[in-house]
């Protein structure tokens, strides 16, 4: 009987042991189980989360498509922007321009990039670039004069080109210029010896009306005479793209410049020594071109400009003067806008 009872607990507690192994090895196997789908849930996250970021990628290259085309027609409807442009393929993804619209000066467009089960929508609104365009100019001998920039114009830019006479102080500069209260940035300043300098400074989007230009000079010259010019349709980024200076003594003025832009105009600056007769090239048309002072201590201060230019490429900007003088010449490279500017966008 003893031993039969001993017996008895020996099988009770192998059960025992026998079911908490096999609760061991449930809970361990739950215990994997959850971690692969855990693991999986996160792999395909991560997966799901590229496919939208690659979706969007998609949907802009659709947008830039779009942007081309409008550049190439002007035209803001579905053949102006390339709908329908089917769904161009790109490995697992693709894009589509879904619509076009005007909407006033603007053309709204919407895009999409399909990546797998994920999709990303862009709706942009597009604004139809304008070639650049003479605005207004005016002159002055002093270094306060008003200027209008004319109201409705986008893209603007501000050009001031300063002559003058430095024979009583070879150093004299101009240190600062503003328009309305705003501060312009100088491209170029360059002197002839004791005789001339010439300079031309910008400013990027100046304000419309009419305001003053202000110039700040280190010191009073013997004369001045200076000349600002706006034009519509340039860069807002980049305005100038190139610049160059040249000086000398005879009686043809001249500085070669290369642009980098299909479509880019030039402004040149020039310095005279006492009041000449002085005349731009046949492919440029004046902005400025008059006398302050007689004599020793008088100056030509002469502007104009050439454009729009295309091929890009080496141009020269050239002047023939009545008399051998001493002369100094800038001239910059104005970029034009892009044909066509992303002005707001929408990602969903």
């Amino acid at each position: 009987m003893k031993v039969m009872r001993e017996r008895l607990r020996r099988a009770q507690r192998g059960a025992a042991t026998l079911l908490a192994v096999i609760l061991l090895i449930t809970v361990i196997a739950f215990s994997l189980l959850v971690a692969v789908l855990y693991a999986s849930s996160s792999v395909n996250d991560a997966l799901q989360q590229d496919d939208s970021i690659a979706a969007l990628f998609l949907a802009e290259s659709a947008l830039e498509h779009a942007s081309q085309v409008y550049a190439g027609s002007g035209t803001c409807d579905a053949a102006g922007v390339g709908v329908p442009v089917g769904t161009p393929a790109f490995g697992r993804g693709s894009f589509q321009i879904v619509s076009a619209a005007p909407a006033g000066a603007l053309c709204t467009v919407q895009t999409r990039g399909l990546v797998g089960s994920a999709r990303r929508t862009i709706t942009a609104q597009l604004r139809y670039g304008t070639p650049i365009a003479l605005d207004a100019t005016s002159t002055s001998t002093t270094n306060s004069w008003a200027h209008t920039v004319a109201p409705g114009g986008v893209d603007r830019l501000l050009v001031v080109g300063v002559s003058m006479n430095i024979r009583n102080n070879p150093f004299i500069q101009v240190t600062g210029v503003t328009y309305g209260g705003q501060n312009l940035v100088r491209e170029l300043s360059q002197r002839r010896g004791i005789d001339v300098r010439t300079e031309i400074w910008y400013l990027v989007d100046p304000p419309t009306g009419a305001a003053n230009v202000v110039l700040t000079l280190s010191a009073a010259p013997n004369r001045l005479a200076a000349g600002a010019v706006s034009f519509t349709g340039v860069d807002q980024t980049t305005p100038i793209e190139a610049s160059a200076t040249a000086q000398g003594g005879n009686s043809t003025p001249s500085v070669a410049v290369t642009t980098l832009t299909n479509g880019a105009w030039l402004v040149d600056s020039l310095a005279v020594r006492r009041n000449v007769v002085a005349a731009p090239s046949a492919a440029q048309t004046a902005l400025w071109n008059f006398a302050s002072g007689n004599g020793g201590n008088g100056v030509q201060g002469a502007g104009s400009f050439r454009g729009p230019l295309t091929p890009a490429g080496p141009y020269t900007m050239s002047w023939t003067l009545n008399n051998n003088r001493s002369w100094v010449i800038g001239v910059i490279a104005i970029r034009p806008a892009g044909s066509v500017k992303v002005v707001s966008w929408q990602e969903s």
